[in-house]
């Protein structure tokens, strides 16, 4: 790889975890708070997140200082990666949104889900194990 190709494959490697980390949260969109499963999925799903951030962090570090070192020789191509970067960011930040609301309108539904079955049981979940539960969800 020359190095006038290196800043184009950083950037495609960028974009390609940009688009993992907006599937991944599409993924948490379309989970069912009430499957079997559910925490440890969701978990999961927030530690993939986690990665994907560090790894999208340190490509654009790498970035930001071979961008700096290389005459950028077509620029018509690097604008539009970072024309795609964008419109994949501005994605990411909307589905972010749309992640949360979502679970903060579930965690009602839960909270609302236990609190009729609790009323139900001869032996009432715990207080402590209540809120663990909530806390969990």
């Amino acid at each position: 790889m020359s190095n006038s190709n290196y800043p184009i494959e950083i950037l495609n490697n960028k974009i390609e975890l940009l688009k993992e980390y907006l599937f991944t949260l599409n993924f948490l969109l379309d989970l069912d708070p009430f499957d079997i499963g559910f925490v440890s999925v969701f978990e999961s799903s927030l530690s993939k997140i986690t990665f994907l951030i560090d790894e999208i962090k340190q490509y654009e570090k790498i970035y930001q200082s071979i961008s700096k070192s290389i005459e950028l020789k077509d620029s018509m191509i690097y604008q539009s990666k970072i024309d795609e970067q964008k419109s994949l960011i501005n994605s990411i930040n909307s589905t972010i949104e749309k992640v949360i609301i979502k679970y903060e309108k579930e965690k009602e539904n839960v909270k609302m889900q236990l609190d009729n079955i609790k009323p139900l049981n001869s032996n009432p979940m715990q207080e402590s194990e209540y809120r663990y539960f909530e806390k969990k969800v």
